[in-house]
């Protein structure tokens, strides 16, 4: 009988040996995949909470606003994570996209013009070698104009260059 307890017991407590880095953030991306993005978030936020150093932390910070923002729509704590990964990580290949999109969401979805502004700004300062700069600048200098406006004066300025027809 004792060895039947002990046996239960092993099993028991092989069922708790806690997650690696690794495998909680397999689960959470399968999660994220499946559109359960509140069970996404909450492993990635396990992952950082136990494993503060994993080479993985970085890609669940950017993992973490990506459902925020794609998913949930939560817009400011998107850009909450983004802002913690580019602090906590600046030399991660993750942080040049997560600081322009801190600009993106405030100028795209908050219509923040001047919070988008600065965050377009930080971001060229930040990232200057980044491929991303030429969209910033390109942000900046649209900022509050209708994207159908900005497709009009870009056909017009086609159209004038065009040499004239015969």
């Amino acid at each position: 009988m004792r060895t039947v307890g002990t046996i239960l017991l092993a099993a028991l407590l092989a069922g708790c040996t806690p997650k690696t880095d690794e495998q909680l953030f397999a689960d959470a991306m399968e999660s994220q995949k499946t559109s359960e993005a509140d069970e996404a978030i909450e492993l990635y936020q396990e992952l950082l909470e136990r494993y503060p150093e994993s080479p993985r932390a970085p890609e669940a910070m950017y993992a973490i606003g990506t459902v925020y923002q794609d998913h949930k729509k939560d817009f400011p704590k998107a850009i909450e994570s983004y802002r913690r990964l580019v602090v906590r990580f600046p030399e991660h290949a993750t942080s040049p996209n997560a600081s322009f999109l801190v600009g993106f969401i405030f100028h795209n979805e908050l219509k923040q013009l001047d919070s988008a502004k600065l965050a377009y700004q930080d971001f060229i300062a930040a990232y200057p070698q980044s491929s991303l700069v030429s969209s910033a600048q390109f942000e900046i200098e649209h900022l509050g104009i209708d994207p159908e406006q900005i497709l009009t004066s870009r056909s017009k300025v086609t159209e004038a260059k065009k040499p004239p027809t015969k």
